[in-house]
């Protein structure tokens, strides 16, 4: 989850991983449209994947039920575990394998702090000028 790469409508690039989640990020600073954060389409896969395993199990496994979920993942599948646990009640634990970033704008300005420079890691949230929204009325 996402698909990739995504190529979004009048733009030339290929997006994969923090590109896109960036590219999103952007797009929702500057429209203020929550539909764009690639987060929540993120989100809901997962939660429709759910879905369609209760569905499924009980048919080929004569009749047997799944009712909750651990979920996991890594890097922005990570960051999924946490946003499908908080709005779905059937995640009874999560095992997100991602860098800690729940409290983001305190993380970032720890970030700049300690190191003086985004770190090469998080160049594709530079490169869409992210964290100059820090502070802002539209951040996260």
């Amino acid at each position: 989850v996402p698909n990739q790469p995504l190529r979004f409508a009048g733009e030339n690039e290929r997006r994969f991983e923090d590109s896109l989640i960036a590219y999103t990020w952007d797009k929702f600073y500057r429209t203020g449209d929550v539909r764009w954060p690639a987060r929540m389409a993120m989100t809901k896969s997962v939660k429709a994947a759910m879905d369609a395993l209760q569905e499924f199990i009980p048919v080929v496994s004569s009749g047997h039920t799944l009712a909750d979920f651990v979920v996991t993942g890594a890097s922005k599948r990570g960051w999924t575990t946490w946003t499908i646990a908080a709005v779905d009640q059937r995640v009874r634990a999560i095992i997100p394998l991602v860098i800690d970033m729940l409290n983001l704008v305190p993380s970032f300005k720890h970030h700049w702090r300690a190191y003086g420079f985004w770190a090469p890691a998080i160049d594709d949230y530079v490169d869409q000028n992210i964290m100059a929204w820090m502070g802002s009325p539209e951040e996260l």
